[in-house]
């Protein structure tokens, strides 16, 4: 043994090494003085000639199978040398470390850090595989920190070949576990643009995984990266805070990345906090991101760029994301995606102008491009999202939304999307949502909009800019949905829903922001739909086709108390006469203008009449447009007109709730100028105290509900009304 070792020692130094920084005295001792390289026992490495030489085994075919390894001390590899925070040399000269292992020899061990630090790690030239280990196969790695070390590089020929590049890793393969590792060092490198693919992360540059693992769970666990890592002239490649890429199987948990992290370059990159990209059935658990990401031409996010079939929960991003393609707090593109509790606080940008074709800018296609996402760009197969909220502000020149741009399911049943909110401020050029820019799942429930924003060309909803998919008549269902702020846009513009496909099924949605646009400006939703228990108190604004709930469909327990400013084709209620009213009314103000105009304050054009519709309890408030716009009805007389008066009565809400249990309209008298879709009930009316107008002196000072002085002759009153602080039922009619 021991004249073995000595000829490995000797063989050493007349192998040529481009940069050899550690050297020892020959020795027919083994290096290792202590341990058996046993779990229990194993070899304990206390300085760099030890290191040094467990690189020159494996490289030379001594790959330590199942061998243990532990570090004894801290162990710098360049004394008196300081590295900068992009991993190039400060001040000192250092010499480069060799790897310890290739792809031929690879390091088949375990190797325990037991919370010591490797300082002086640095590469000035490229290697296929650099890091500290080149690479590994079956291993596994933990406790381990690399400081004060860097690697700063140009790769200047033509490998025909990418690389992978890590602090710790240039390439494991077969990763069983790895936990408690910690880069703090910067990491440059100026790749060539030739069109292999690269991996480089913090860490690890790539993790691959074979089949065989695919009833395995590989773990990685509490590992974190404080380095600056830049990429540059990169072709195409995965880049991570992290890993770059990591392959099947993997449950990567309680990892944080704190650098900021750039590639530059015309090729399409994913650039992620923790990793570039994972792999099929990789799962990520409470994860966080503190870094800004930038990518200029690719994806970019804060926790994984791409991803496959994936579980994602309790993941938080706080740095700004900026991507070309796609970008997004938690991941730019996904496959097959559950996410549960994760949480945006970082600006999303995706940078890419898109191109307008000939086509008109309405061609749906164009519509949903370049996306950006508080926590998602694009998920592909769509199987749940609870629990997730966004505070960041997001913009795209594409599509853009406070959850996910584009969220779909395709062929997947039983999909949904619950509890979401969004809190950041949302621009685009084209669709947007404040939850999303285009959503197709089955269903959508609990879902919040409290920030403002500002669509594109077509198709922007406080909610979802787009519900359904481009080509499909499936029925998907929304409800218990609300938008409170300020929604503009240019076609297709409402409160909860831009537009959509099918004949979708709406219950308990509620808006009440100004909502702007120039077509097809509503208070809930565009598109033929079943609407019910759903209100607007927002003002609308646009030219045509703008409607208190919407432009077309079924409406039942709905009403709308936002102003309508319009000039063709637009109803307090809907744009048009195509479906049945139910239990309905609209408080809003409605212009009145020529009936060729067709503005009415219930509907606007009914160019076919409403006599083939049912209707029932439809009301609409007095002084606006006739309840039916345009000259081709005469049918109008089942809409119901009603004074201020009489809606704050209590009259109204006892009619809508008729025949209806449980009621779902209740009213405060006093207090609510109309009914509420509240669930309270009928409200109690004989506590009002009843009185003839002959009975109120002529000087008396009476007020509406609204709080408003009424200058109406006392003798033409009717309805309650306030005087002397008490409410009173004027000729006790209402």
């Amino acid at each position: 043994m021991k004249t073995f070792y000595s000829g490995l020692l000797t063989l050493f130094f007349f192998i040529p090494t481009p940069l050899q920084a550690w050297s020892y005295e020959e020795s027919e001792e083994f290096p290792y003085k202590e341990g058996l390289g046993t779990e229990e026992v194993p070899y304990v490495i206390t300085n760099s000639k030890q290191l040094a030489k467990l690189a020159w085994d494996v490289n030379h075919g001594i790959t330590y199978e199942r061998t243990f390894f532990v570090l004894g001390n801290d162990i710098d590899l360049n004394p008196g040398v300081v590295f900068a925070p992009d991993g190039s040399v400060s001040s000192g000269t250092p010499q480069g470390w060799t790897p310890i292992g290739t792809e031929k020899t690879p390091f088949k061990g375990v190797f325990k850090g037991n919370g010591h630090a490797i300082t002086g790690l640095y590469f000035s030239e490229p290697h296929e595989y650099t890091g500290l280990f080149g690479y590994t196969e079956d291993g596994s790695l933990s406790g381990v920190t690399i400081k004060n070390s860097g690697i700063h590089f140009n790769i200047v020929d033509n490998s025909e070949k990418g690389v992978c590049i890590g602090m710790l890793v240039g390439c494991a393969a077969n990763l069983t576990k790895m936990a408690d590792c910690r880069n703090e060092s910067g990491l440059t490198a100026t790749l060539l643009d030739d069109g292999y693919w690269s991996a480089a992360g913090g860490l690890i540059g790539r993790i691959s995984t074979s089949n065989r693992f695919q009833k395995e769970e590989l773990i990685i666990n509490n590992c974190e990266n404080h380095g600056q890592i830049t990429i540059k002239n990169s072709s195409m490649g995965d880049f991570g805070g992290l890993f770059g890429s990591v392959g099947l199987y993997h449950t990567i948990s309680n990892c944080n990345n704190y650098g900021d992290i750039s590639s530059f370059g015309k090729g399409e990159c994913s650039i992620g906090g923790i990793a570039g990209s994972i792999g099929y059935r990789d799962n990520g658990e409470y994860l966080r991101n503190y870094g800004n990401i930038y990518c200029e031409s690719g994806f970019a996010a804060g926790i994984f760029a791409k991803g496959g079939y994936q579980l994602l929960r309790e993941c938080v991003n706080e740095g700004d994301i900026t991507g070309h393609v796609s970008a997004g707090g938690i991941c730019a593109s996904s496959e097959i995606c559950n996410v549960e509790n994760c949480i945006n606080k970082g600006n999303i940008k995706a940078t890419a102008v898109l191109y307008e074709p000939e086509k008109p800018i309405y061609d749906l296609i164009y519509n949903f491009q370049y996306p950006a996402g508080g926590l998602f760009g694009a998920i592909n197969y769509v199987e749940s999202i609870t629990g997730c909220s966004n505070y960041g502000e997001i913009h795209s020149n594409g599509c853009a939304a406070g959850i996910a741009a584009l969220a779909a399911d395709y062929s997947q049943e039983g999909s949904y999307v619950n509890n979401c909110t969004n809190n950041g401020a949302i621009t685009a050029t084209w669709a947007s949502g404040g939850i999303f820019a285009n959503l197709y799942v089955e269903k959508g429930t609990e879902l919040y909009n409290l920030a403002p924003i500002v669509g594109g060309h077509k198709y922007t909803g406080g909610i979802v800019g787009y519900l359904g998919a481009a080509f499909s008549s499936r029925t998907l269902y929304l409800s218990q949905c609300h938008n409170t702020a300020d929604i503009t846009g240019s076609e297709y513009v409402s409160g909860i829903v831009g537009g959509g496909s099918g004949t979708n099924y709406y219950s308990e949605l509620s808006n009440i922001g100004n909502v702007s646009g120039t077509a097809h400006v509503t208070g809930v939703s565009n598109g033929t739909q079943n609407i019910e228990l759903s209100y607007n108190t927002g003002n609308l604004y646009g030219i045509e086709n703008v409607s208190g709930i919407t432009n077309s469909g079924n409406i039942t327990n709905c009403f709308n108390a936002g102003d309508i400013d319009a000039e063709v084709n637009s109803g307090g209620i809907s744009a048009y006469a195509n479906g049945n009213l139910h239990n309905v009314f609209n408080f809003g103000r409605v212009p009145k203008s020529n009936i060729e105009k067709c503005i009415g304050s219930i509907v606007g054009n009914a160019y076919w009449g409403v006599d083939h519709l049912d209707i029932k309890n439809v009301f609409y408030l007095t002084n606006n447009a006739t309840p039916i716009g345009g000259p081709y009805i005469t049918d109008a007389n089942v809409f119901v007109e009603k004074t201020e008066a009489e809606f704050a009565s209590g009259e109204l809400c006892i009619a809508l709730n008729e025949g209806q249990e449980p009621t779902p309209w209740g009213q405060n008298i006093g207090n609510n100028p109309y009914p509420l879709l509240n669930g309270e009930g009928n409200p109690e009316l004989g506590a009002i105290e009843i009185v003839s107008p002959d009975l109120i002196q002529q000087n008396t000072v009476v007020f509406d509900l609204c709080g408003r002085q009424v200058t109406t002759p006392l003798c033409n009153l009717r309805g309650i009304y306030i005087v002397n602080g008490k409410k009173i039922l004027i000729n006790g009619q209402l």
